[in-house]
């Protein structure tokens, strides 16, 4: 489990990551946000160390054992608009920014519209979903 306290006291937000949940194992960290979302702080961050039985817009399956990534979902609120897309485009830019600071030789891009690649190996996926808030 991570050190939640180490994590915030690194942070200069607001509200992203100010709170925060964590899971050992989930199916999926994007449907546990999705179902808390309405009872929870903005900037809520929702994190685990294992997901199973992700379900990909393909039909696809997907899995992750423990300890091989970090999967989180952060939980903004906005009942006006749907900026998912420009959410994506400003996550990956700060993905690949952050990663061409710690070395500016390595080989980082974005694949539109949400995979980042290092040296030809995706190394992660951003995903933004609106939800509409239940009448």
């Amino acid at each position: 489990m991570y050190d939640y306290e180490k994590i915030k006291n690194n942070l200069s937000t607001k509200y992203i990551g100010q709170t925060f949940v964590q899971f050992e194992d989930l199916i999926s960290v994007h449907v546990k946000a999705k179902n808390i979302s309405e009872n929870c702080p903005v900037g809520m961050l929702v994190l685990t160390e294992k997901q199973e039985d992700v379900k990909l817009k393909n039909n696809k399956t997907w899995y992750c054992n423990f300890g091989e990534g970090i999967f989180f979902s952060l939980i903004l609120k906005n009942n006006k608009k749907d900026y998912t897309s420009q959410i994506i485009q400003i996550a990956n830019a700060a993905i690949c920014e952050s990663i061409l600071q710690l070395d500016d030789k390595i080989n980082c891009y974005i694949k539109w519209p949400n995979d980042i690649f290092i040296n030809d190996k995706k190394i992660c996926s951003v995903f933004a979903e609106k939800i509409d808030k239940k009448d």
